[in-house]
């Protein structure tokens, strides 16, 4: 990361940053242009300064507006694999 956060909020704020991601692109099995934006804006306001606390809470909602039960509970989904 290009901030100087200390070794454990780097580590906290990439694994959230990673489960973040499975969620919409492993699980959601979304493509990579969907949260272009939202991935895009929130990397750049980390750069900008944005205080660690803040910035993990943006992407835990980055992970969150993607709605798990429904995507799991479609027949669809598990006919896919």
């Amino acid at each position: 990361m290009m901030r100087n956060f200390d070794a454990a909020t780097t580590t906290d704020l990439l694994e959230r940053w990673e489960r973040s991601s499975f969620r919409l692109f492993g699980i959601g099995r979304l493509d990579a242009r969907s949260y272009n934006r939202e991935y895009i804006h929130l990397g750049h306001a980390i750069a900008a300064g944005l205080d660690a606390k803040a910035a993990g809470k943006a992407i835990d909602v980055i992970g969150e507006d993607f709605d798990l039960k429904e995507r799991i509970s479609l027949k669809s989904y598990w006919d896919e694999w």
